[in-house]
């Protein structure tokens, strides 16, 4: 039998499609049941309960030639070691004047020269989102590259994508002698100044005004900072910002300043003419494709996501002309193992393959350019793993103060029923030994049918009192289950409780002839194997906020005698200016003596840049 979705010129008439033949009956039954199923799937689709994907080339379209958005990406600092934080800031904005961003995800990797070290999905907040990132101390030392990017700038040249370099050192690495390699034309190092760490006063764009109250401080004194953006110098609309107080680190090495970076052309080549990539204004996308044993896409096949759970859940896909598939995923499915797989398993079709995209796949490689080093240079390094060393001894009084970022909407959790017709529990009766007796005995409304040695549920209609003639959809701890032989040896002391919905079901485009879910007391599928071409697979949550709470020398603090070496004196990536007001900033310095650069960064909603530094010194 062909369950393929067919697919309609007229994008308009969206049919239902019913994965299972509705039963043998006489007119007006069939006639009450198409209306009822028509009813049901309208109101499916006005209160929203499943962002389902179409096929053909619904979810397909050609991206304008210059892409609609850039990003930008403030860290802390440049130079890192090896078992510390990285704080950043990531910015999603228009590209053009008076344009709009429309992506609300975004996507940092760190690699190096062979493979990507992490990978970070952010969510966007007005355009923003920020947080920090743990160094793994067994990374190498060596230079590292941080890239940003959303789904929809992926139709586009990787040569958009934001990339800045960035120096960790390991703190047990005393040698450093892969920063010293200059025996390749790759390897030579590279001379570059970044406009945005020139000395001097103060380098500000223009209708914004840091200033500082003075230019040297005594460790641990009170640090002032002021802030204003002027409207008569064309500052009108509110600006999202990040600042940075860092330790000044003596070295040069490659790396993209801001205007680089926000003004890289986005029209040097031309998008991708499918246009696969949308922007992500929702949730995270999951797409693929779905081939046979030989490499031919599979057009019109129901595939589904589900994931471990009390309750069964569901979502669904149909692959377009091109056999291609796209989920939009809720944040209830974010940092859960997933099942993806076909609705309708095809046994005899065997060697059908279904292959997951990779949304943190580049195809550009990394070819670092290492820095100018010298005695300064190593000095700053060898002193910043020692400050490492000290901290982890005694720890400073700096502080993350960590927000998750996914808050699940019980509304937007993809169940496919909240309100079962029967809920068994099991534990009620006598014990009984496997599924055959429990469906036997306790399961009303069900009937256990085997031919060829393979077990099938039928659940009772309500509505036109006779069995469905096909299979019941079955659910075990959340998962749909292809076979329920997997399972047949559960005993009622392993179940929690079994609900029935003995109705047909609609979800979507897509309806089933009742449902069956089964809730074992392990609360995971440990009882089933889904047959192929099923995958498991995984994306990760979305970073949560990190803010950085630095110590106060004040009151009682005034005389503490713990050490106190930060490099990083202030980080506040959560800044909002507004024309024409003056923001005042307040933190202290450390004992650690240095020349240090204020740096701020910022955007409009319109995707106006502004950006302020300037230096102090930290002394005696």
């Amino acid at each position: 039998m062909n369950h393929n979705r067919k697919c309609h010129q007229n994008k308009t008439c969206k049919p239902i499609i019913s994965v299972y033949i509705f039963e043998s009956m006489n007119r007006t039954i069939r006639l009450t049941l198409f209306i009822i199923t028509l009813l049901t799937a309208a109101a499916s689709n006005i209160f929203g309960q499943a962002m389902e994907q179409k096929s053909g080339a619904d979810w397909v379209s050609t991206p304008s030639k210059t892409c609609p958005e850039k990003v930008f990406v403030h860290t802390d600092r440049d130079v890192y070691v090896a078992g510390e934080n990285m704080l950043y800031k990531v910015n999603v904005v228009p590209s053009q004047p008076n344009g709009k961003s429309v992506s609300h995800i975004a996507y940092l990797v760190l690699r190096n020269e062979k493979q990507n070290i992490l990978r970070m999905i952010a969510t966007l907040s007005d355009g923003c989102s920020f947080g920090s990132a743990y160094l793994p101390d067994t990374l190498q030392t060596g230079m590292y590259e941080l890239i940003a990017f959303t789904n929809y700038m992926k139709n586009y040249s990787e040569g958009i994508f934001f990339k800045k370099q960035l120096l960790i050192a390991n703190r047990f690495d005393k040698l450093l002698d892969n920063l010293y390699k200059q025996d390749t034309i790759r390897n030579q190092p590279v001379m570059t100044v970044n406009p945005d760490q020139q000395s001097s006063p103060v380098h500000a764009s223009n209708g914004l005004h840091l200033s500082v109250e003075k230019n040297k401080f005594a460790a641990r004194e009170k640090i002032k900072i002021t802030i204003a953006l002027d409207s008569a110098a064309g500052a009108s609309e509110m600006v999202n910002a990040s600042l940075s107080v860092k330790a000044i680190a003596p070295i040069s090495f490659s790396s993209w300043s801001m205007d680089s970076t926000v003004s890289a052309s986005t029209s040097d080549k031309s998008p991708s003419d499918r246009g696969e990539y949308l922007p992500e204004e929702n949730g995270v996308y999951v797409s693929g494709s779905y081939r046979d044993s030989i490499g031919h896409p599979q057009p019109g096949e129901c595939l589904i996501i589900c994931t471990s759970d009390t309750m069964p859940n569901l979502q669904y896909s149909f692959t377009n002309d091109s056999g291609r598939f796209l989920f939009s995923l809720p944040d209830f499915y974010l940092g859960r193992h997933l099942l993806l797989k076909p609705l309708v398993n095809e046994i005899a079709q065997p060697g059908k393959k279904i292959i997951l995209e990779d949304k943190f796949r580049l195809n550009s490689s990394f070819l670092p350019s290492l820095p100018v080093m010298n005695t300064s240079s190593r000095k700053y390094i060898f002193t910043s793993q020692d400050i490492v060393q000290v901290q982890k001894t005694y720890p400073p009084e700096t502080m993350f103060m960590h927000q998750p970022a996914n808050k699940i909407d019980g509304n937007s959790i993809p169940w496919v029923f909240t309100h079962p017709e029967s809920v068994i529990i099991p534990a009620s009766f006598v014990p009984l030994d496997n599924m055959e007796e429990i469906a036997s005995n306790i399961l009303y409304g069900l009937t256990l049918k085997e031919k060829k040695n393979i077990y099938q549920f039928y659940l009772f209609d309500n509505l036109t009192k006779t069995y469905f003639s096909r299979p019941s959809l079955v659910f075990l701890d959340g998962i749909v289950a292809d076979n329920i032989n997997q399972f047949m040896n559960l005993k009622s002391d392993d179940i929690d409780r079994i609900a029935l919905c003995n109705s047909q079901r609609t979800k979507g485009e897509i309806d089933f002839p009742g449902i069956v879910s089964i809730t074992t007391k392990k609360k995971q599928p440990d009882y089933i194997t889904p047959n192929l071409p099923a995958l498991y697979f995984q994306i990760d949550k979305y970073q949560g906020k990190t803010l950085l709470k630095t110590p106060g020398y004040s009151g009682k603090n005034r005389n503490t005698t713990l050490p106190d070496f930060r490099q990083v004196l202030y980080w506040n990536p959560d800044i909002v200016i507004h024309p024409n007001k003056t923001l005042t900033i307040e933190f202290f310095a450390s004992d650690y003596l240095s020349d240090y650069l204020i740096e701020f960064y910022g955007f409009s909603s319109g995707g106006k840049s502004y950006r302020a530094n300037t230096e102090i010194e930290v002394t005696r």
